[in-house]
């Protein structure tokens, strides 16, 4: 009996850390890596210009990157409200 309880905490355990260092550290990594990308954007589109054409390719991507990341978050958001009633986990709702 003292072996399945024990079992059972070390599964317990390595559900518990997996849950923390995958989904803790992985949305950390993607939450930070969006907010400098848009404060990055954001700064290069103060200093837009039309000189040469390198430049000018990094304003027109400056602008492609921050409409796809205003965008983005809108989309899923979107995206979880038309399917709400169809998701099946109860953590979700």
């Amino acid at each position: 009996m003292c072996r399945r309880s024990s079992h059972r905490k070390i599964k317990e355990f390595g559900d518990k850390l997996h849950k923390q260092l995958f989904w803790g550290s992985f949305i950390t990594l993607v939450t930070e890596a969006y907010s400098m990308l848009t404060i990055s954007c954001m700064i290069n589109l103060r200093f837009l210009s039309w000189g040469s054409f390198s430049i000018v390719m990094m304003s027109v991507l400056a602008i492609l990157v921050t409409l796809f990341l205003v965008a983005f978050p809108a989309y899923l958001g979107w995206l979880l409200k038309t399917n709400f009633e169809s998701l099946e986990l109860k953590s979700f709702k």
